[in-house]
C-alpha cells in the first residue's frame, strides 16, 4: 500500500511541461515549408526566350545551357499574353483554361 501512495504521490507532482519556444530556425524552416507549396499560375515564373513564342519551366532542357542575360521570367498568364505557348520539351503547366 506505500508503494502506491508513492506512485500516486509521484503522479501529483509531476505536471505537464510547456511546449518548448520556437528557435529562429524552426520559424525559418515553418516558413520555407509554406513557401514551398506550388504557387498558382499566375504567380508561378516561367522563362522566355526573348524572340522564340514559347515559355519553359527554368530547368528545361532546351534552355539550360542559356545566360539569364539571354532569358526573361515572367508569370504564365504575362508569357500568354505575350502570344507565347508552353514549351513541349518540359511541359509547364498552362494553368485553369
Amino acid at each position: 500500500a506505500a508503494a502506491e501512495d508513492d506512485a500516486e504521490d509521484i503522479a501529483e507532482d509531476s505536471e505537464p511541461e510547456p511546449p518548448e519556444p520556437q528557435t529562429a530556425q524552426q520559424a525559418a524552416l515553418d516558413e520555407q515549408d509554406e513557401s514551398a507549396q506550388p504557387a498558382t499560375s499566375k504567380e508561378r515564373q516561367v522563362t522566355v526566350v526573348p524572340g522564340v513564342p514559347r515559355y519553359h519551366e527554368g530547368n528545361c532542357i532546351l534552355i539550360r545551357f542559356m545566360d539569364d542575360e539571354d532569358l526573361q521570367k515572367m508569370t504564365v498568364p504575362e508569357a500568354a499574353e505575350a502570344g507565347c505557348t508552353p514549351c513541349r520539351a518540359c511541359q509547364p503547366d498552362p494553368g485553369p483554361r
